[in-house]
Formats: C-alpha cells, structure tokens, sequence
C-alpha cells in the first residue's frame, strides 16, 4: 500500500507587524500541566492533525461494494509470524504492509502532536491521539471505486504508537547537541591541559550564566535582549524540522508555543551538562523536564501575548528559516518514517 499523503493547505498570515524582540527572564509556571498554559498553540484537547482537513473519496459507485461501516479487520501479521520474544510486543514490520504503513502514519502523527501540542502529554492524552490518528489513517487509504478496508486497533498497536513521548522529544535533543558545545563555547578538558583547572571554572561560570534567567535562547545572553533568537536555532532547528515539514507543515508553522518551550527545555538541559566545568551527559527524563518544560511554556505564552500579531509573525520567520537552512550533521535517531522497535520504551 502507498504511503497515505495529504493536501497541505497554505498558511495565511497578516502584514508585517513590529518585532517583537523581549521578553520575560523567568516566572513560575504552573506545574499542572502544558495544556493549562498553552496559548501560542493547539489546545492539547482538542488538537487535530492537519490531514484531518482531507476529504474522503466518495461515490455512489462503490458505496454498495464497501463493507459496512462498523466492520473492523483484524489486522493481519506478514505470513510467518510466531509471535514476539517473552516479554517484548509485535513491530510494525511483524504486520502485513497495509498495516505496517497504517502504524508509522499513526507514530508519525502522535509524534508530532508531542512536539507542537502537549511534550510532555499524559498517556490517556497520547491513547486518545492514538486513537483520532488510527482512524483518520484508515480513512486516508480508502480509493475510490475499490471496497473500504478499515484496520482494528487492537492494544498492542494502540501502545506502539501512542508510547511516542521519549522518541519525539530526543528528536530534538539529538538534533541541537551535536552543535551546543561549539556555538557556546564550551571547552572540552585534555588530559594533558596544565590549565584544566581554569578551563573547567570557566565553563562552570558559563553554564550558570545560561541557565540563570534563561539566558541562552537570548540573541545577546549577557543582556537577555532578542527573545528566542540565539543564533544557536539557525544551526540545529532544520535538522529536527526536516522529517516532519512535508507531512506537517501546517502543525510547525509559525512554529507553536509547546514546540519552542521543548527547544528552551533541550537547550537549558544541554547547559546543565557542563555545571560541574566537565561534559557529563545526562539523559532527558519526564518527570525532571517537565517542571522546566512548563516554566518556559508560561513564558514563551507572555511573551506571545505581548504583542499576538508581531510574535506570530516573528514565529512564521523561524518557521522559514529553518526549512529553508540545510539540516547539518546529526546524531541518528528513531524517525517515525523508519524503524519504531523502540517506541515502546518511552
């Protein structure tokens, strides 16, 4: 079965208004959840993907041929199957191809969900999402003229593409850390360094100065002026973009508050890296980030409500900027349009 593609509709936007270019330096977020404060972007319970905006194919000439509505096929496993090893669930490539294409549209739309709705949704939240995907999947593959296959979703492809949150958001981390250490210039330690110690003080003080008010997503740090503009975002920003852009351009543009906040999560996690003066590479957990990822979402929302007009159209510009930039080097990750062995793990 063909990969399911959608229109992508245009996006229209208003005149160019003012920059707006300060903002906050730090406030308390309200750690209930993303939703409570998302303003800049979808509302996490009522997001739905950009290809639900595509019709369905109908016609009174194969109406009669479809198989009623409510009749769901269990979804087939490729000829062969014995079932996975004690302890691990079926891959999407343990399913026949239709269902296989069905699963990585579904990871793929979760994913992206994660990144410009909610980053850090609960899991009856990305089930939900799980489940509007699966369906709208499954009416994207329907071909005019031809019977309406229409796939179950049973529990364990539920749970494979609803456990999407770790892989979605490594995206990002993978994407930004192969650059951090350069653009912010930090220094790695040699062995042989006589002056180990200066360098390692001189990286601690620099990793507390970014963290400190957030300083590092600032175009100047030191004067916390040029709000989310670091020119740390034109380096990394397309490497994460690149894959979801062609499927999903209508989600990242202007780029969404939940979407910015996970960068400015990444960025401060990377900083705190280096807070003893050497490089120690720390994994990036919910329940550590998620307090971080809130506290930026609050204040990117501020800073939106500052002037709606001019910071979407500042958000529009990084939008552009990123896909039209070259993604650099990368480290390799799990994309939804490859492998999803692992999703399960988030």
């Amino acid at each position: 079965m063909p990969w399911p593609t959608w229109p992508v509709p245009e996006c229209r936007r208003s005149q160019a208004s003012p920059r707006t270019t300060s903002g906050p330096t730090g406030t308390p977020a309200d750690s209930s959840s993303a939703s409570s404060v998302t303003k800049c972007g979808p509302d996490p319970s009522q997001a739905r993907p950009e290809s639900e905006e595509s019709p369905v194919v109908s016609t009174e000439s194969d109406a009669g041929a479809e198989e009623p509505a409510n009749t769901l096929i269990e979804p087939p496993f490729v000829p062969g199957f014995v079932g996975p090893k004690p302890g691990h669930y079926p891959n999407a490539s343990d399913y026949e191809a239709d269902v296989e294409a069905l699963i990585l549209r579904t990871c793929a739309e979760v994913s992206v969900r994660i990144l410009t709705v909610d980053g850090f949704a609960s899991i009856s939240l990305r089930n939900k999402w799980a489940n509007e995907a699966w369906d709208l999947a499954n009416d994207a593959t329907r071909i005019q003229g031809k019977p309406h296959k229409r796939y179950r979703l049973t529990e364990n492809i539920e749970k494979l593409t609803s456990a999407r949150g770790s892989l979605a958001r490594n995206k990002v981390l993978k994407a930004f850390r192969p650059h951090f250490a350069d653009h912010y210039k930090f220094t790695e330690i040699e062995a042989d360094d006589p002056d180990a110690d200066v360098t390692i003080a001189a990286n601690r003080v620099k990793s507390q100065n970014l963290i400190k008010n957030s300083a590092f997503h600032y175009q100047v740090p030191e004067t916390l002026t040029g709000f989310g503009e670091n020119g740390f975002f034109a380096l990394a920003r397309g490497n994460t973009l690149a894959s979801s852009v062609s499927k999903f351009r209508s989600s990242f543009d202007p780029l969404p508050a939940p979407y910015l906040a996970l960068e400015f999560c990444v960025l401060e996690h990377l900083a705190s890296e280096w807070s003893t003066g050497t490089f120690v590479a720390a994994k990036f957990r919910q329940k550590e980030m998620k307090e971080r990822y809130l506290k930026h979402l609050e204040d990117i929302n501020k800073w939106c409500e500052g002037d709606p007009e001019g910071t979407k159209k500042i958000r529009a510009g990084w939008f552009e900027s990123a896909i039209a930039r070259k993604p650099g080097p990368r480290q390799a990750d799990e994309d939804e349009e490859g492998t999803v062995e692992d999703a399960l793990a988030a």
